[in-house]
């Protein structure tokens, strides 16, 4: 059986799926399966083509990929947003930090889209289950990141060049001050502030390459400064 025919299996009668892969056991395996089928199957969802980013020369360009698509194998994607629409433009939108698509044909002609990183990939719109509670904050970090991007030469090929963990750790150390600040008035978000300290600290543990270069990349682009890079335990 080929990936894409396995990738199919996983799927089952749904045209995409989220696979989370802290609750698979292995957070560094995060995947997102969309089948693109020949025929529409009268599913809830059905996938038609799809919107995501790469990085061309060290800037982030978007990529459509329908079924027309002729260049099928193993490439990098870059971070922001992955973007599933159906045929009747509905849509539902995930965030990433990066990481390596797989396209492929299983059988029966299905083109199959894998999405995979070590990085979490998170929903964000549409379609169920609910938000990530990290989606959004994802997206006000890659705001933030914007403002170097705009006017420090280099500052989008940096980026660029950071692996999707280390994105993520950087995610995550920006986010620490707000928190703070957030406790001292007594006004968490709960549920965010528990994701924060859990991934911060499995990051540190598992991973402290990453959780230092994600440090270091706010240093470089003038974001650091507002709080301490670890998040307390």
């Amino acid at each position: 059986m080929t990936r894409a025919d396995q990738a199919l299996v996983r799927l089952g009668g749904a045209g995409l799926r989220l696979i989370d892969g802290a609750l698979t056991g292995r957070p560094t395996v995060n995947q997102l399966l969309v089948g693109l089928r020949r025929e529409p199957a009268q599913r809830r969802f059905e996938p038609d083509w799809i919107l995501y980013w790469v990085a061309s020369s060290g800037r982030g360009v978007q990529r459509r990929l329908d079924r027309s698509c002729l260049e099928i194998g193993d490439a990098p994607f870059a971070w922001g947003t992955i973007r599933v629409f159906d045929r009747l433009s509905a849509f539902n939108t995930f965030v990433t930090f990066g990481g390596t698509v797989t396209v492929s044909h299983a059988s029966d002609g299905t083109l199959v889209a894998q999405f995979t990183s070590p990085a979490p990939i998170l929903r964000w719109t549409g379609g169920e289950p609910a938000p990530d509670v990290r989606a959004a904050e994802a997206e006000c970090f890659f705001a933030r990141l914007m403002v170097p991007i705009d006017f420090t030469s280099g500052a989008e090929a940096l980026v660029s060049a950071t692996r999707p963990g280390a994105l993520y750790a950087a995610m995550l150390a920006d986010l620490e001050p707000r928190l703070a600040a957030e406790r001292a008035l007594d006004a968490p978000d709960a549920r965010l502030a528990a994701a924060v300290r859990r991934e911060s600290r499995r990051m540190r543990d598992t991973d402290a390459s990453a959780w230092q270069e994600g440090g270091a990349l706010l240093d470089r682009l003038g974001l650091a400064g507002r709080g301490p890079h670890a998040v307390p335990a």
